[in-house]
């Protein structure tokens, strides 16, 4: 019986994902993104559009140059910039179009009116990314929207810069290959041979909580993982690391049926586990087991409707920037001050009831196990 439900829990899932990515499809067809008009002085006047590029007329209705349309793949998804060339060629202005980040990242690269390095250059230097500042904190955001910013400007120009096939720009770094390594160490804590077993345990927790967490700040989001669901996947160029960190994920969940990623990889989760161990607090659990349906509730809320809406980032309440990169809004930082409070006391408290990316994991668990069912065949008597 708990296996037909199973089933029949699987697939409904499955059919709301499914919809929810033709929903998102047909809302993306139909959505204007910035309304050009609302963002140009008053003085200045749209006339013909050609494709992205747009004609700009003054008030005495003479051609004040062009606006472009760039796009860029940033850490919530692709975003677009309209940018203002005068008739000099200059870059007058640049303006986004659609910022579909985390609002902390968001408002960050706003505040700090990053796209305002751009006035007055006449050509940018594709092979010079230097020539702009990029946002300490929103690196990911920033270089997206410089990517944007150059793409509008090769609109422009009709000077596409020099294509390099992929793997000519796949250039692996040391902290990928480090990664490979933590997770190899990561699978070998888990086997039985290995002598000091719970002491490997713990030298794999910390160096994956210093290493992921306060050196390349990285981990899962479900945010990442809704993108790839409705399709867009970031570039492998520019995140490498990511892909590597959820092959892995996924690699040692579906080969040895082990949760590595959370139990030894995550570095919140590490986080959580060494201030539980610290404070030598009893452990307590929740009183009812009713409760773990909250965190799968949710994540399929904020998975359906980060598809629907192509912004998985709206909404977005995990507390790992605000830990590990000090980024986030008042929300975010209570939530955490909550999260560590609660981890005195309770075993990693956000992995087990808040946590929106284990139950993917499960999920994807549950799918295998449903597969190894249906298809190994009953051996005859």
């Amino acid at each position: 019986m708990k296996k037909c439900n199973d089933k029949i829990q699987v697939t409904l899932i499955l059919l709301l994902l499914g919809l929810s990515v033709l929903t998102g499809r047909w809302i993306a067809r139909h959505h204007s993104e910035g309304d050009l008009g609302l963002l140009l002085p008053d003085s200045l006047n749209l006339t013909n559009a050609t494709g992205r590029i747009w004609e700009v007329e003054n008030a005495a209705n003479q051609p004040a140059g062009f606006i472009c349309q760039g796009e860029g793949n940033g850490y919530g998804g692709r975003l677009s910039v309209a940018v203002w060339f005068g008739v000099d060629s200059s870059i007058r202005a640049a303006y986004p179009l659609k910022l579909t980040e985390t609002p902390a990242f968001r408002d960050k690269v706003l505040r700090e009116a990053f796209l305002d390095q751009y006035r007055g250059y006449h050509h940018l230097n594709p092979n010079s990314p230097t020539q702009i500042d990029m946002i300490s904190g929103a690196t990911l955001t920033s270089e997206a929207l410089h990517t944007a910013v150059m793409d509008a400007q090769e609109s422009f120009t009709g000077i596409k810069s020099v294509q390099q096939t992929w793997w000519s720009r796949f250039k692996p770094t040391l902290n990928d290959y480090i990664l490979i390594v933590l997770f190899i160490l990561a699978w070998i804590s888990t086997m039985r041979f290995v002598p000091n077993k719970r002491l490997f345990y713990w030298i794999v927790l910390l160096i994956n909580l210093v290493f992921l967490g306060f050196i390349t700040v990285k981990q899962i989001s479900v945010s990442q993982i809704t993108r790839i669901i409705y399709g867009d996947f970031p570039s492998i160029e520019t995140n490498l690391f990511f892909y590597l960190l959820l092959s892995g994920a996924l690699l040692t969940l579906l080969l040895f049926n082990k949760n590595i990623y959370c139990d030894r990889i995550c570095p919140f989760g590490a986080a959580q586990h060494i201030i539980h161990k610290i404070s030598g607090a009893k452990t307590h659990k929740l009183p009812s087991r009713k409760i773990l349906w909250f965190p799968r509730l949710l994540s399929l809320s904020l998975l359906i409707y980060g598809i629907c809406s192509h912004d998985p980032t709206r909404f977005n309440f995990e507390v790992f920037p605000a830990f590990f990169n000090l980024s986030g809004s008042m929300f975010h930082f209570a939530l955490l001050f909550a999260v560590l409070f609660a981890s005195l006391f309770i075993l990693r408290p956000w992995c087990h009831y808040l946590c929106p990316v284990k139950p993917v994991f499960d999920f994807i668990k549950k799918i295998k196990a449903i597969c190894q069912v249906s298809f190994t065949r009953p051996t005859k008597q």
